[in-house]
């Protein structure tokens, strides 16, 4: 599902697309990596329960 939104984004000449995903959830984190998306940086207790988010960006080719 990923994958076939990247597909429309590069339709409609999206030069980035940025995430956020949990600091604990390393399944989320691994699978982004593979798929081209680099962490950016950490936001400290951005979710609710103060968990720290990983921003992560994918650059379009």
């Amino acid at each position: 599902m990923v994958e076939s939104s990247i597909e429309v984004f590069k339709k409609f000449n999206v030069k980035e697309i940025k995430l956020e995903v949990r600091v604990g959830n390393k399944g989320a984190r691994k699978f982004y990596g593979k798929i081209g998306f680099k962490e950016q940086k950490i936001v400290e207790d951005y979710y609710e329960d103060l968990e720290d988010a990983v921003i992560m960006c994918k650059y379009m080719e």
